[in-house]
């Protein structure tokens, strides 16, 4: 067992990584199609569909994101379907153990999270021409 100075050494440090946890990224995983998955925010749809990740990056709005079911427009970030949502959860608890019991560093990347296989129903958005794959519930 170490001294108080080495405790209050450990809480400082594990102060420092869970402070910094908000600069770590998740990264999602494009199917072969390049493709992500979203899911609508909306409890009335909750609908699932993809759209293609550079359409999402370059021109989906962090403020603004229409689901192409319901035309729900929501914050991007509310998008992130319940599936992978939990895999991040999951994923910064088990960084945050590991950092805590074995000094584990927590990594520049937080997880990485892949899109499931691609869908039927291909669309491109009249309006902003961004393309997505759909399905229903």
């Amino acid at each position: 067992m170490g001294t108080i100075q080495d405790v209050i050494r450990k809480f400082k440090n594990f102060q420092e990584n869970i402070e910094n946890l908000s600069s770590k990224t998740i990264s999602i995983i494009p199917d072969a199609k390049g493709m992500i998955d979203r899911q609508c925010p909306r409890e009335e749809c909750k609908s699932y569909f993809k759209i293609n990740a550079e359409d999402w990056k370059n021109i989906a709005k962090d403020e603004e994101v229409f689901c192409p079911f319901c035309r729900n427009n929501s914050k991007a970030q509310e998008y992130l379907p319940k599936e992978q949502r939990q895999a991040a959860v999951n994923s910064i608890r088990k960084i945050i153990m590991d950092d805590w019991h074995h000094g584990v560093s927590m990594l520049q990347s937080i997880a990485s999270i892949e899109s499931k296989e691609e869908f039927e129903l291909s669309v491109q958005c009249e309006n902003c021409n961004t393309r997505k794959i759909s399905r229903k519930n």
